[in-house]
């Protein structure tokens, strides 16, 4: 019998601010995507929206939306991850634990919050790591800060603006030299599962008299490309002679080995364009696990989440209770316990084992006992509580509670 995953509802915060101008966002998912309105459709599973836009936000003021996702399929769906990429001064605030296991017509939903603090357009991504997904999907968000009276600007322009202010009249790009210098010039990722993600670093230095403004990183296939808000966001200034980190990343989406470019495009003070690229390549293996999660499943004499026991007779009986990883991961039960009825004490409830690891596809069983002093019927108050099983683990129901219901007539 499943577990009791059922339409679950898991909420993060996701506080986003300020950055120095957008990134440069996917603008397709993984094969198989579709639109519906404002929602992407990736086979069953429903994103909505699939892109956030803010507007304007008044600065230091706080603009909260949310994004849903919904299993309309009849399996389950496991969410393994959600993680915002941006400025640095984006963060992540989460207090419910994933991976979850979405049942049928469940939903997660992920707010999203925006403080801007200066006039600017700002960007970030939030990528939804989904197990039924060859890649995680990047929700593209955006939202610009407004003072009073100002219209905010456009961020876009804003960066680019001051990108060739910040090189005055375009005094030249070093005597006809390459302005820009990329070391090293070719890289090769560690090896890699599909469905990872792994990063590598290149020195971008400009060589120029003048300010080099990087407007777009692009990669060739787009399983390459890099970490936004590290030491890069776009567009990105360079004054004269200055280095900066680019991370590089890649997410294979199949086994075997890669190559391609990360291909970067540069604005002078003038306007001209200037292109580098980096060779990139890598190994990829087969993933280790699909669901890459422990799953508790519970099994008793009556649902998943209660248990009853009965005893005509005499005053004491036990009833076992089956636990089973369905996952693909450890599953780890930290302790196992029952709480009692604290008003009525003609009858004692208590559980046998605790503190064990279950390997993928492994099972145990836990006795669950009843004594009483007399002839007594306990019921469960889930409201206080009381006659609740508990089973602390670390699956995406870490705290399972199953509802005891016990009941002896102690006729001998």
């Amino acid at each position: 019998m499943r577990s009791p995953l059922r339409p679950a509802t898991l909420v993060l915060v996701l506080s986003v601010g300020c950055g120095l101008g957008p990134l440069t966002l996917k603008d397709s998912g993984p094969t198989g995507t579709e639109t519906d309105g404002d929602a992407v459709v990736i086979g069953d599973l429903r994103i909505e929206p699939g892109e956030l836009t803010f507007g304007e936000v008044a600065l230091n003021e706080t603009s909260v939306k949310a994004v849903v996702l919904k299993n309309t399929g009849d399996e389950g769906v496991v969410v393994r991850r959600a993680q915002l990429d941006g400025d640095a001064a984006f963060t992540v605030e989460s207090t419910t634990a994933l991976p979850l296991e979405l049942q049928s017509g469940g939903e997660v939903i992920v707010e999203v919050g925006f403080t801007p603090t200066t006039d600017a357009q700002v960007f970030a991504a939030l990528a939804l790591d989904v197990a039924t997904l060859t890649e995680p999907y990047e929700v593209p968000i955006r939202g610009r800060g407004a003072s009073a009276g100002g219209d905010g600007g456009d961020g876009a322009s804003d960066g680019a603006s001051d990108g060739a202010d910040g090189g005055g009249d375009g005094g030249g790009d070093g005597g006809g030299s390459d302005p820009i210098a990329v070391s090293p010039s070719s890289v090769s990722f560690p090896s890699v599962e599909v469905g990872g993600l792994v990063y590598a670093d290149a020195r971008i230095t400009n060589n120029a008299t003048e300010d080099m403004l990087l407007t777009s990183v692009s990669g060739s296939p787009s399983e390459f490309s890099y970490r936004r808000g590290a030491e890069i966001t776009l567009p990105q200034v360079f004054s004269p002679g200055s280095s900066r980190n680019i991370s590089l990343s890649w997410a294979p989406g199949s086994a075997g080995s890669r190559s391609g470019t990360v291909s970067l495009t540069f604005e002078d003070g003038a306007g001209a364009e200037h292109y580098e690229e980096i060779a990139v390549s890598g190994t990829a293996s087969e993933p280790s696990c699909t669901i890459c999660a422990p799953i508790l499943e519970v099994t008793t004499n009556d649902t998943p989440t209660t248990l009853t026991i009965r005893e005509l007779i005499s005053c004491n009986r036990s009833e076992n209770v089956e636990l089973r990883n369905v996952g693909d991961e450890d599953l780890d039960i930290s302790t196992i316990y029952v709480n009692n009825d604290f008003i009525a004490t003609c009858g004692t409830l208590s559980v046998s084992g605790s503190g064990f690891t279950l390997s993928p596809g492994e099972s145990t069983v836990v006795r669950v006992s009843y004594a009483a002093t007399e002839s007594c019927i306990d019921v469960p108050v889930t409201s206080l509580d009381t006659n609740v099983l508990h089973i602390l683990n670390n699956s995406g129901v870490s705290d399972y509670a199953i509802a005891v219901s016990a009941s002896a007539s102690c006729l001998f």
